[in-house]
């Protein structure tokens, strides 16, 4: 897959991710928390500009209830 085509994919996932957070009611703050770093570190990741690893996949699907198979999941951008 081209380079530019995994970008926009990560921030695709970044931009879902941001997306059920926020219907959820999870801040980036709390996101950090569980994650061991900072909201800094988080923000880079939840727009994509920084991967999202497999362990933060897991971390942030336990912490919405859902699969990393769900978080994945991107929905059509209105």
């Amino acid at each position: 897959m081209p380079l530019m085509a995994s970008n926009l994919n990560a921030q695709r996932v970044a931009h879902s991710i941001r997306a059920r957070l926020r219907a959820n009611g999870v801040s980036q703050s709390t996101v950090a928390e569980v994650l061991g770093t900072s909201q800094a570190a988080v923000s880079r990741r939840l727009v994509g500009d920084v991967p999202l690893s497999v362990e933060d996949l897991d971390v942030i699907a336990q912490l919405l209830d859902v699969t990393i198979a769900d978080l994945l999941e991107v929905q059509a951008i209105a």
